[in-house]
C-alpha cells in the first residue's frame, strides 16, 4: 500500500464529513491508500459520521479510543498504518481535489522521504482544484532544507516516508501542545531526500472552536507548557547540531527556538501575574540560556512590531508592566460585557 492518511477525530461533527469527502476525491485508487480515523472519545456525532464513511469506503477504517488528546490519536493511527507514506490531516480541515495523487506520484518517482507543500487559510468550504504541482525545490538532505527554508511546523503540511518515523522512533509528544514543531523538525533532520512545492494543497479552516483558538484559562496554561516543551526541544537540538558541526542548521533552529520564547512571553499578557511570578518565569528561561531573547526578530518574523515587543519582553520590569496593562484592559472588557 502506498499511503496511509491518519485523521484524528474529536467533536468535529460539523466538519468531519467535509474532510473525509475531500480525502475520497484525491484521484487515488482504493487499493493505493487507506484512511484511519481515530475517534478520540468524541461526545458528539463524530463517531457515527466516521463509521458511516468506513462502511461506505472499503479502505476507510475507524479506531475508537478513550480521550487522550491529538498527539496520542495521531500516534495510534501511525502505529496501525500500512502505507509506505503517511499523511496526517486535522478533521476540521480539508484538501484540494486531486492533490494527493499528484504528491504521491512525485514522492514515489523521486524516492522522496519528505514532500512539503503549502497551506491556504479559509473560512469557506472549498479551495481551487490542483491539476498540477508548481515548481519543485531541489532534493536535499533534511538538515540542509532546515538551514535554507522557513519550513512549516505543521504536521499536515507534508507527506513523509513511514520508515523514517518508525526507524528513528519519532512520535508526537503525548499530552503536549506545540508538538508539531519538534515532530516536524526531528523528522526533517532524519530525512535523506527532501523536496517542497509551493502548491496550495491543504485548506486550513479557521474554526473559532478549535484548540488553537481557545481562550479557556486551562487551555492557555497547557499552551504555555507546550511552548516550554518546544523551547527545551529546540535548545537540545541546537546543541546536538553544533556538536556535529551543522552550524547553519543550528542557527536556523536558534531562530525557531527564540520565536517560541517570544510567543511564550507574549501570551503571559493573558494572565494577571504578580511580579515575583514573572521573575520566576524569566529566571527559568535564563537558566535555559534563552533569556533575554537573542535571535528574534529574525527572517522568519521580520518587522518593527516584533523588534519593539522583543525589547519590552527582554526585561522583567517592562514585561511585568505590559502584563498589568493587559490585565487592567481585560477586566474593563469583562465589566463592559456584563453591563
Amino acid at each position: 500500500m502506498k499511503l496511509t492518511i491518519v485523521v484524528p477525530v474529536y467533536n468535529v461533527e460539523d466538519y468531519l464529513a467535509r474532510c473525509l469527502v475531500s480525502i475520497s476525491e484525491q484521484g487515488l485508487n482504493n487499493s493505493e491508500y487507506e484512511v484511519i480515523c481515530v475517534n478520540d472519545g468524541s461526545t458528539d456525532n463524530s463517531k457515527d459520521i466516521a463509521l458511516e464513511h468506513s462502511n461506505l469506503f472499503v479502505n476507510f477504517r475507524l479506531i475508537c479510543i478513550e480521550n487522550a488528546g491529538l498527539s496520542n490519536a495521531r500516534n495510534i493511527g501511525l502505529q496501525h498504518s500500512r502505507g509506505e507514506y503517511v499523511y496526517f490531516i486535522d478533521s476540521d480541515d480539508f484538501l484540494a481535489i486531486g492533490a494527493l495523487n499528484l504528491l504521491l506520484t512525485e514522492a514515489i518517482e523521486k524516492k522522496l522521504d519528505f514532500l512539503g507543500f503549502d497551506m491556504l487559510r479559509t473560512s469557506g468550504n472549498s479551495i481551487p482544484k490542483v491539476n498540477s504541482l508548481r515548481s519543485m525545490s531541489p532534493i536535499v538532505h533534511g538538515l540542509k532544507f532546515i538551514a535554507e527554508n522557513n519550513y512549516n511546523n505543521g504536521a499536515c503540511a507534508y507527506l513523509v516516508r513511514k520508515k523514517v518515523l518508525t526507524e528513528n522512533d519519532i512520535y508526537f509528544a503525548r499530552g503536549k501542545m506545540c508538538e508539531d514543531g519538534p515532530f516536524t523538525t526531528e523528522t526533517l533532520s532524519k530525512c535523506e531526500r527532501v523536496s517542497y512545492t509551493p502548491t496550495a494543497i491543504y485548506a486550513y479552516y479557521q474554526n473559532p472552536n478549535s484548540i488553537t483558538t481557545s481562550h479557556n484559562p486551562q487551555h492557555l496554561c497547557r499552551l504555555q507548557d507546550g511552548f516550554l516543551y518546544a523551547i527545551d526541544y529546540f535548545n537540545q537540538k541546537v546543541s546536538e547540531l553544533e556538536k556535529l558541526g551543522e552550524l547553519a542548521t543550528a542557527r536556523r533552529l536558534m531562530n525557531r527556538r527564540d520565536s517560541y520564547v517570544f510567543f511564550y512571553l507574549s501570551r503571559l499578557t493573558k494572565f494577571d501575574l504578580k511580579f515575583n511570578e514573572v521573575k520566576a518565569m524569566v529566571n527559568d528561561l535564563d537558566k535555559k540560556g534563552v533569556y533575554p531573547i537573542y535571535c528574534f526578530p529574525n527572517s522568519d518574523y521580520p518587522g518593527l512590531k516584533y523588534k519593539v515587543a522583543t525589547l519590552l519582553f527582554s526585561h522583567p520590569v517592562t514585561l511585568f508592566m505590559l502584563i498589568k496593562i493587559f490585565a487592567i484592559n481585560n477586566k474593563r472588557k469583562i465589566r463592559s460585557n456584563v453591563e
